[in-house]
């Protein structure tokens, strides 16, 4: 026979083989005429239901064979469904064919579309719409079953394959069961960032330090899937936690900004307390003044408050600590136990943190020799080598300063769990401190003063008031501190040998003298029946206006 004919050939997976199909045509071929180099294969591995029409590959191919060659004039296939799975993807290559007056032959079953003249035959068209009709149903039929078949496995617990969400795994029954490691993981991540200062980022970076191989994507899913803490209906994946922690993760997403620690430079222990009695706004510490004053009074905030009132720094930073460490030191008596588990914990942190980065130490090592290794054999031009190298000896130096810096973190801890078993010498030691006018942050650095004062004072209100003083009618800043819990003393009853706590109540008011500025003894007081009464507050120069001064004057002669 003149002319060249393709075989269409096409299986719905990698799985499948094409082979029978293709010799069957090529045999079919051969016996009506086709001489062997006429026959030309098109065979695919695709999708006959998803892939629309110019999306098929074999399709395409046969339209670009046909208009670039006049002297193809029949196709084979093996079947309908080896064109296509939809009926309007079967008529429409019907419609290309007969238009080009090029035969379509189908083998199973045996349907031959044109008539010699390149007329249409009627009972081959009839024959080959139905075929399309099965064809379809089938695919359809399929797809229902499947979609069943899966609908029911889930709800028997079991897994229809795909990837396995971390914290469980299928049993050998295929059946979706808990990991109890990875679960613990989970709830070990999450609870972190709950009761801690992290944000989702430094918790990360704590996770890498601890050596946890996780992604930051990977953790914020496992953060913020729903499924971990409520049940959504899902049979595979029943909850690993409990709804009201997915409600406290949310909370907290949405505070992160201003409740994380970012990492800054300046600690003042009023910053987030002190709120603005007008709009409700927290009160900025500002550098320049040596004042808290309203947000309004900056640029960068818009806000139509016109409260203009300054609260020297170093005054309600002073208060804030007086309550604090006395609240504090309540605390720690009160509860030795909790803070000896919480540094404990913060120690062993600190201790996994020290060995991952000590096995780091071989893991540069070993990418240094890898390096060297790859530019001695050419594989790494100099300038390649050398990048490398550099990035090596960086991340070394970032571990060689991680390695110091856990060391001293377990080294503070372990003086704060000693200091644990001594707390009442330790308040004798900061009263006692406190008396002679000796500075108490001798017993921790500002950024734990900030935590410690966070941690037990609620709210700050300021007030400017006139008081009757010695010298007269005095301007002075009244100072309402509220606390989370009580202050009071624990009392020892010698019958029973048991403790008792006294309140003092957890509000309290202290008035500001800011003209008492060489007596730091008269700078605090309280009025109590309408007597004044000082009281021994510590002095905290927190900002030094006169130092601040000449160091402007000598940048300025510079």
């Amino acid at each position: 026979m003149d002319g060249k004919c393709i075989l269409l050939v096409r299986v719905s997976t990698e799985s499948q083989s094409y082979d029978a199909q293709e010799k069957e045509l090529f045999e079919m071929a051969i016996a009506d005429g086709y001489k062997e180099e006429n026959i030309i294969p098109i065979c695919y591995k695709e999708s006959g239901i998803r892939l629309k029409e110019e999306e098929r590959n074999g399709l395409n191919d046969m339209k670009r064979y046909i208009e670039s060659d006049s002297s193809i004039n029949c196709v084979y296939a093996w079947e309908c469904s080896r064109i296509a799975r939809k009926k309007k993807i079967l008529f429409s290559v019907l419609e290309y064919l007969v238009e080009r007056k090029i035969q379509l032959i189908i083998k199973e079953p045996y349907i031959k579309m044109l008539h010699k003249d390149g007329k249409i035959n009627e009972g081959s068209e009839m024959m080959f719409t139905f075929f399309a009709q099965i064809s379809e149903s089938e695919m359809r039929n399929k797809n229902d079953r499947f979609i069943r078949g899966k609908k029911e496995n889930k709800s028997k617990g079991r897994f229809n394959g795909g990837r396995i969400k971390y914290g469980y795994t299928v049993d050998s029954n295929g059946k979706v069961r808990i990991d109890d490691t990875q679960a613990n993981e989970i709830r070990y991540i999450v609870n972190t960032y709950l009761t801690t200062n992290h944000s989702q980022l430094s918790l990360y970076t704590e996770l890498q330090e601890r050596g946890y191989k996780i992604t930051y994507s990977g953790m914020r899913r496992l953060l913020n899937d729903k499924e971990y803490y409520i049940d959504c209906g899902n049979a595979w994946y029943k909850p690993l936690m409990d709804e009201e922690m997915w409600h406290a993760v949310q909370a907290k997403n949405a505070n992160n900004n201003t409740q994380t620690d970012k990492g800054k430079r300046n600690y003042f222990l009023g910053a987030k307390l002190i709120k603005c009695q007008n709009c409700g706004h927290t009160m900025l510490a500002h550098l320049g003044t040596g004042s808290y004053m309203c947000r309004h009074t900056t640029k960068q905030h818009n806000c139509e408050c016109n409260n203009n009132i300054a609260v020297n720094i170093n005054a309600i930073d002073s208060i804030a600590w007086h309550f604090a460490i006395q609240r504090h030191f309540v605390f720690a008596e009160q509860d030795k136990n909790t803070q000896l588990a919480t540094y404990t914990t913060q120690k062993n942190i600190a201790e996994e943190k020290l060995a991952t980065a000590l096995a780091n130490n071989k893991t540069y090592e070993d990418k240094m020799a890898r390096a060297v290794e790859a530019y001695t054999f050419g594989k790494v031009n100099k300038i390649r080598f050398d990048a490398l190298v550099a990035k090596i000896e960086k991340e070394n130096e970032d571990n060689a300063n991680a390695i110091t810096q856990h060391k001293s973190d377990i080294e503070r801890i372990n003086k704060l769990i000693e200091s644990l078993n001594s707390v009442g010498e330790l308040f004798q030691n900061y009263a006692r401190k406190h008396r002679k006018g000796k500075s108490s942050t001798e017993l921790t650095d500002i950024k734990e003063m900030y935590e410690i004062t966070h941690t037990h004072i609620e709210q700050i209100e300021v007030e400017n008031v006139e008081v009757e003083l010695q010298r007269g009618l005095t301007k002075c800043t009244k100072v309402t501190v509220k606390l989370f819990g009580d202050l009071g003393i624990w009392v020892t009853d010698l019958s029973s040998n048991k403790e008792e706590f006294i309140s003092q109540g957890n509000t309290f008011e202290l008035y500001y003298n800011p003209m008492a500025k060489r007596r730091v003894d008269e700078k605090f007081f309280t009025i109590e029946n309408g007597e004044i009464k000082y009281q021994p507050v510590e002095w905290l120069e927190r900002i030094n206006r006169n130092k601040q001064k000449k160091e402007r004057e000598a940048r300025k002669q510079k």
